[in-house]
């Protein structure tokens, strides 16, 4: 009678709590991306920020990254923040538990001032990953591009809740 009823009680924790939260995943991260494009909009100076050039560096973009829902310490999201300049080429990439893309372009080439937002699939190793892409281009009042920031997060099941094991941030 006993291992019915923890039998049923695992259950009932699985089926109400755990599996809810694995189902509805993708469409947590998709709203967490774009509430973190929102965040990303309402940042003083971006464009400044991006404009001031200099070596490539991580400061820039993990600033952002920690200042929106991407970095959120209560869910902390498989995400990357980077930021390239007027030229189109990176100068800062900050990635949470998301290995940088060997075959992705090292330089942005959209000219889009609105967020442009689409799942891309990216291959590590022998794996396809699909990751939510978000990014703009940073423009001036005047029209001028000051460069662009991309926001990606992935689906991963190692960010849940009920899993324990979480890694450092790593650049």
């Amino acid at each position: 009678t006993l291992l019915r009823v923890a039998t049923r009680a695992a259950r009932q924790v699985v089926e109400t709590q755990f599996g809810p939260e694995a189902r509805d995943q993708r469409e947590r991260i998709q709203e967490r991306v774009q509430r973190s494009a929102g965040q990303v909009d309402r940042l003083p100076g971006l464009a400044d920020l991006v404009e001031a050039g200099g070596p490539v560096s991580s400061r820039t973009a993990y600033a952002i990254w920690s200042s929106t829902d991407l970095g959120s310490p209560g869910f902390l999201l498989t995400s990357s923040v980077e930021v390239y300049g007027s030229d189109g080429s990176l100068a800062s990439r900050f990635a949470f538990n998301l290995p940088e893309d060997p075959g992705a372009p090292g330089e942005w080439t959209g000219q889009e001032c609105g967020w442009q937002t689409y799942e891309e699939v990216s291959s590590f190793a022998s794996d396809e990953r699909r990751l939510l892409f978000s990014g703009r281009a940073l423009c001036r009042p005047d029209g001028r591009r000051a460069g662009a920031i991309v926001l990606r997060a992935m689906l991963d099941y190692d960010a849940l809740s009920f899993i324990s094991a979480r890694s450092l941030p790593y650049e």
